[in-house]
């Protein structure tokens, strides 16, 4: 009997098998310069970032996001990755007057927003109680994040501060 069949089986199994993995490999990390490619879905990043748009996740250390990244953002109760923008980090002051927010004592401005931009007081009930507890500032490996649609946007305002290790990375366009 000729050892060349289990030979030939051997060889297209191992193809496969890379072939295989290398589709996952490009599927998960993307093509060119790193992170994987996520799709936006929903309006609550409006005007920055479109519905149907691509974006890269890219990896990163929670600790190295900055204030105004684009992240994104994961829940145990939820499959989907969600995309926002952190406005808040730990030791930051906090805190909403007539509409709007306010950072360190100054109004939040963020690239592409309007100066007057207006925040339902409503929405940001669970974010002023927590905010409160803590005298207005965001504790130790904590962010708040916004989207910039905020009249459609589910956010800290609705959720509360999200600790750090709820941020999958940071958000290239």
């Amino acid at each position: 009997m000729s050892s060349k069949p289990v030979v030939t089986v051997g060889i297209v199994v191992v193809t496969g098998i890379l072939v295989a993995g290398g589709w996952f490999t490009w599927q998960s990390l993307g093509t060119g310069g790193g992170g994987r490619t996520l799709t936006v879905v929903g309006t609550s990043m409006a005007p920055t970032i479109q519905p149907g748009e691509q974006v890269r996740l890219m990896e990163q250390s929670p600790e190295e996001i900055a204030r105004g990244d684009l992240v994104a953002i994961r829940f145990q109760t939820r499959e989907r990755l969600m995309v926002k923008r952190v406005i808040a980090r730990a030791g930051d002051e906090v805190y909403l007057r007539d509409g709007r927010v306010f950072v360190n004592g100054a109004p939040l401005v963020m690239e592409g927003w309007p100066e007057t931009r207006r925040v339902n007081e409503r929405a940001w009930k669970v974010l002023g109680i927590q905010l409160r507890n803590y005298d207005n500032r965001v504790p130790p490996n904590n962010v708040i994040v916004m989207g910039d649609n905020a009249l459609r946007s589910y956010d800290s305002g609705d959720f509360g501060m999200l600790s750090l290790t709820q941020i999958a990375g940071r958000i290239e366009r």
